[in-house]
Parts: C-alpha cells; sequence; structure tokens
C-alpha cells in the first residue's frame, strides 16, 4: 500500500501518521508526502497530522494507492456573560513545521465568525 498526503493546497505533509486501525502497525509520511505500510483488504487505515482533521480510509484490494487530503481542524471556545465584551477578536496561533516556527496573528479575517448563543459568545475559525 502506497499514497501520498497533502493538504488542500496538494502540498505535501511531511510527517503525518499513517496507522492500521485496531494496530499498532504505522508509518510516516516522508518529505514528499510519500508513505507505504502493508495492509490487506478490510483494513482501514487511519491518516492524522497535528491541525488536521483525522480521516479514515478502508482498503479495497491489495497494492491499491491510496491518495487523500487532510483538511484543516477548525476549533470553538466559548466566552462567558461575565467575561470582558469581544468586539474585534484576535486569534494568535503558532505553525510549527520541521524546519522553523513563527508565531502568527490574524486580525479581523473572514474566516472568524463570532455567533451569539444562549448565554455565551462562540467564536470559530472555520
Amino acid at each position: 500500500m502506497t499514497g501520498t498526503v497533502t493538504d488542500w493546497a496538494r502540498n505535501p505533509i511531511i510527517g503525518a501518521t499513517v496507522v492500521i486501525q485496531g494496530t499498532n502497525i504505522g508509518t510516516t509520511t516522508d518529505f514528499d508526502g510519500h508513505y507505504t505500510i502493508y495492509a490487506i483488504p478490510g483494513d482501514t487505515l487511519i491518516f492524522s497530522y497535528l491541525g488536521m482533521k483525522t480521516l479514515k480510509v478502508g482498503v479495497r484490494s491489495f497494492g491499491s494507492v491510496i491518495n487523500v487530503v487532510l483538511q484543516d481542524d477548525s476549533f470553538n471556545f466559548e466566552i462567558s456573560q461575565n467575561d470582558p465584551v469581544i468586539n474585534e477578536p484576535t486569534i494568535e496561533y503558532k505553525a510549527i513545521c520541521p524546519w522553523h516556527t513563527r508565531l502568527y496573528y490574524i486580525e479581523k479575517s473572514p474566516r472568524i465568525r463570532v455567533t451569539p448563543s444562549n448565554k455565551s459568545l462562540n467564536l470559530r475559525i472555520a
């Protein structure tokens, strides 16, 4: 079983984990996002990477090529009425790559949505 793991922009994901569900058999992707693993029809491969949604794919035949695209994982958090008022949310996150670490700031991003929900405020980044 071979394949490539990429992100939504088709960039290879280096160091993504590929595991056969229910076993301790696994591997990681190389610099080009390629992986090789011995799996049989009926097995389920679990693809995961920090900051990405986990993906499960069933193996249908021996020697299949399974290329996958992992999607960014969004997150939610709540702010209660007792917390300070937020007019313009700013998100800070750290991108960790094998070759560098950077600190990024997103301000007034169209991907940030503030929606009232009962007595709390939900902030979702998609």
